[in-house]
């Protein structure tokens, strides 16, 4: 699966980085490009984004699996307009910042939302909600 994770701030990506640590999932990082990275951060490929609307769209039609750190508000109004049905559009998972609940949003069965979140909650402990 390609995967793409969104995150908002520090906290966020330092849940991003333990995930893709901790999977055998091949996962692309994205923070705000007002986030400052760190030298510490700067070796694990991190990419950046100007607008999140914008690079979920795109993110939307290259990637099979999209994986949002933040609220799941901010979500469902990102991906509102993106999407199609159960076909076509790609799994979407939500992790709190905290690490504690992972929540499968968009295409469980079909996309494989709900197989990706049991894999990706396994790796941190954290409790799956599909």
């Amino acid at each position: 699966m390609r995967l793409i994770c969104f995150v908002l701030n520090e906290t966020s990506l330092a849940l991003a980085l333990k995930i893709r640590r901790n999977s055998a999932e091949n996962i692309t990082i994205m923070v705000p490009a007002k986030l400052k990275i760190t030298a510490m951060t700067a070796a694990d490929d991190i990419k950046s984004y100007a607008d999140l609307h914008k690079a979920t769209a795109a993110a939307f039609a290259d990637y099979d699996g999209l994986i949002f750190i933040m609220a799941v508000g901010i979500v469902v109004r990102t991906i509102a307009d993106l999407v199609q049905d159960k076909l076509h559009d790609p799994a979407v998972v939500v992790f709190d910042e905290c690490g504690r609940h992972g929540i499968s949003l968009l295409s469980g069965h079909i996309g494989g939302a709900n197989a990706l979140t049991e894999r990706l909650c396994l790796t941190i402990q954290a409790e799956p909600v599909i």
